[in-house]
């Protein structure tokens, strides 16, 4: 091929790989998809976190939030009792 040709194809390729990767966003496209709301600062034992919004909330607003939900997924930190004290709560009530 004549160098005349494959300088503006050379060109033409290295910019369109340049454009396309400078929008690429950092860090991920979606953050992290296991815990997409942060919470404004770290759970303490006894704090019941929304995941849904990343709100922290208190036991009543959490049982009336699940009262009419069929099928309720209970997370807890292993070394956590008041997560096994508040499982206990939903279960029985």
């Amino acid at each position: 091929m004549p160098l005349l040709i494959v300088r503006p194809i050379l060109i033409f390729s290295l910019l369109l790989l340049l454009s396309l990767t400078a929008c690429a966003p950092k860090g991920g496209l979606f953050g992290n998809p296991e815990f997409p709301y942060a919470p404004p600062q770290p759970p303490q034992v006894g704090d019941l976190l929304h995941l849904a919004t990343g709100l922290y909330v208190t036991p009543a607003e959490m049982l009336a939030a699940i009262a009419e939900t069929r099928l309720i997924y209970i997370g807890e930190t292993h070394d956590n009792p008041a997560s096994h004290r508040f499982q206990l709560e939903v279960l029985t009530d």
